[in-house]
């Protein structure tokens, strides 16, 4: 599988094969690293193939799956056992990028590689967390004096008393709402109508990464809720 033609990245084969044996090793080891995103894209193909062997289980898998792996005693029981299992039903795209930014000194794009569905998922961690400010906000009350998409999804969620904060469940908020809101009572200015599209994209985003959280990690909506509340928990004790 590393005699195909990876990215040179100033190297040698054989320094280049040694390297990605590492990082492979790790990626399997730890879940996640962080890396170059030119390295991140060949250890993402390079992965998903181990784990396709993993999945397949046959003798000639598991050799194939040797050559690439270090640490067989670790890697190669947890390539065919827990990794296979969890993407039993799944049929590619086993790994995910994450653009993490620039490394400070030479400028390098950075990115973190990691398994889907793992415990400590950056999608999972990402979502809870912007979920528990969208719900701390509505906790507050402060987003049903705005003049926005949130406070337009949120209000019909508030009592009759607009001084109350509303009882609110955000996962349930945000999977229920259309992909494409009503248009307002009143014509927008071009400043609050470029505000308003942005929000329904960002709403459209966060809609579908539930989504995508709600199906990798095999939970319900209600556990995802569990999640939000005690990260929110956290929120306000800081």
């Amino acid at each position: 599988m590393l005699n195909k033609p990876l990215s040179s990245l100033g190297h040698t084969w054989s320094y280049r094969r040694a390297m990605y044996r590492n990082m492979l090793t790790s990626l399997i080891k730890y879940g996640r690293i962080e890396t170059t995103v030119t390295k991140a894209k060949e250890l993402c193909r390079i992965a998903d193939k181990v784990i396709t062997f993993g999945k397949h289980g046959g003798n000639n898998d598991r050799i194939q799956a040797s050559r690439v792996l270090q640490e067989t005693k670790m890697t190669l029981p947890k390539v065919f056992g827990e990794l296979a299992e969890r993407y039993r039903d799944r049929s590619g795209g086993y790994t995910r990028l994450v653009r993490t930014g620039w490394r400070r000194g030479d400028h390098a794009p950075m990115a973190v590689v990691e398994f889907i569905g793992g415990e400590q998922d950056l999608l999972l961690q990402t979502t809870v967390k912007t979920l528990a400010q969208k719900q701390h906000e509505m906790r507050r009350n402060e987003l049903s004096q705005q003049e926005g998409i949130w406070s337009f999804i949120f209000q019909r969620n508030s009592t009759g008393d607009s001084t109350q904060s509303p009882s609110v469940r955000v996962v349930d908020l945000v999977l229920s709402c259309p992909d494409q809101l009503v248009s307002p009572d009143k014509p927008l200015a071009k400043r609050d109508f470029i505000v308003r599209k942005r929000g329904e994209k960002g709403l459209y985003r966060l809609k579908r990464s539930i989504e995508k959280v709600l199906r990798n990690q095999g939970i319900t909506p209600d556990q995802l809720q569990a999640e939000v509340d005690k990260e929110m928990a956290l929120m306000q004790a800081e």
